[in-house]
């Protein structure tokens, strides 16, 4: 029995600090998203598609506004607007806007950081690492998705130490594909007015809209 017990003190001993990491990594998480959500946030990013198995790589720019559910997203040759009720897609390269109910939300083309703000309780946490990126001292912290139905093996995120603000998402699909959001500037708390969430349909003679609601 003695050796049984001794590979039991072992595996205590073992485990103790993974789950010591892993509640830091929780914590990082739950101050990241108390960040985030105490105001609306302005940001410009810079969004990178990989997909590996067809060897194809994309990089845009983009910006995004969001207060609450309310967001505007300008990235390539599209422009969403959601005011919490209804969202609006225009593609500018066809001049067409379509209209659909707030709640349905294509993440990664509506907010990059939704699935994350809305998902924070339905992972599990691998040790987080402190690194130094671009000379920022930075807090990166693995998610894992509880459900094995998840869209995502794995989000990772990373925030710089001392403001908890984010510098990178990486989503990483089951079939090899990558989502990478490297933050370039934000600003919290800003000033905004409801209107801005709304699409300014006034601006915009000609244009075809669809509407799906």
């Amino acid at each position: 029995m003695l050796p049984v017990k001794k590979n039991v003190l072992w595996l205590c001993l073992f485990l103790f600090p993974i789950c010591g990491y892993a509640q830091t990594s929780r914590i990082v998480l739950q101050q990241f998203l108390e960040k985030m959500t105490a105001g609306p946030v302005k940001m410009s990013f810079t969004f990178t598609y990989d997909n590996v198995p067809k060897k194809v790589h994309d990089l845009q720019i983009g910006t995004l506004m969001y207060s609450g559910e309310q967001y505007h997203l300008q990235m390539g040759d599209f422009d969403v607007y959601c005011d919490g009720i209804n969202k609006w897609i225009y593609n500018e390269l066809v001049e067409e806007v379509s209209i659909f109910p707030a709640e349905e939300v294509v993440e990664m083309t509506d907010n990059p950081l939704k699935y994350i703000l809305n998902n924070g309780d339905n992972f599990r946490y691998r040790p987080a690492k402190h690194l130094v990126q671009k000379g920022k001292k930075v807090i990166s912290i693995d998610l894992i998705p509880k459900s094995k139905n998840a869209v995502y093996t794995m989000v990772n995120l990373q925030v710089e130490k001392e403001t908890l603000l984010p510098v990178q998402l990486t989503y990483k699909m089951k079939d090899g594909q990558r989502y990478i959001i490297d933050v370039n500037q934000i600003d919290t708390n800003i000033a905004v007015k409801s209107f801005s969430f709304s699409f300014p349909a006034h601006l915009y003679s000609g244009i075809t809209i669809n509407d799906l609601r």
